[in-house]
């Protein structure tokens, strides 16, 4: 809508005068364009539209691995095919969320990353040997409260198990 308004007054305006206005309406359009990929981004990944669940997650932590810092050990068990798209997607950004807060808040070099499925129970566990934290105490940061919306969503149940110096264990259970 702001994009629209602003055209329609250049339009009325002689643009070869004042092309500052042509170059905020550029940016907005730029700014626009972002937030419409982030949001596309957000409702379904490229990555899990091209692959199941099981190689989405492979080819994630191959990417991580990668890089010069973080190496990740993705471990798969049981029957992961025939999961509701909604719920992989929520599984892949779940892992997602632990992934980056490892990365960005543990100062971890090794991370182990297991999904499971039996019957209808799907666990989740993600270990690293960072810098560990008191659950206790930095518990609201908004990757943890996003996390926990998350796994409410899916009814699941979330434990952290961490502490300065130890690492950090986060189990999920749906």
């Amino acid at each position: 809508a702001a994009i629209k308004m602003n055209m329609d007054t250049v339009q009325e305006e002689d643009i070869h005068k004042d092309k500052t206005k042509l170059h905020k309406l550029m940016r907005m359009v730029e700014e626009t364009t972002t937030e419409v990929r982030k949001t596309a981004h957000n409702l379904m990944p490229d990555i899990l539209t091209r692959h199941n669940l099981e190689q989405a997650l492979q080819i994630y932590c191959e990417r991580i691995n990668a890089g010069e810092g973080l190496q990740v050990q993705l471990r798969l068990y049981g029957p992961l095919s025939g999961i509701d798209k909604h719920i992989e997607l929520t599984l892949y950004r779940i892992i997602q969320e632990l992934t980056k807060n490892i990365i960005k808040h543990a100062h971890a070099t090794e991370a182990v990353i297991e999904l499971s499925r039996a019957q209808e129970i799907i666990n989740i566990t993600v270990e690293d040997n960072g810098q560990g934290f008191n659950p206790e105490i930095n518990n609201n940061g908004f990757g943890l409260q996003n996390l926990r919306y998350r796994v409410q969503a899916l009814r699941g149940e979330l434990s952290i198990e961490s502490a300065p110096g130890i690492g950090t264990t986060i189990l999920i259970e749906f």
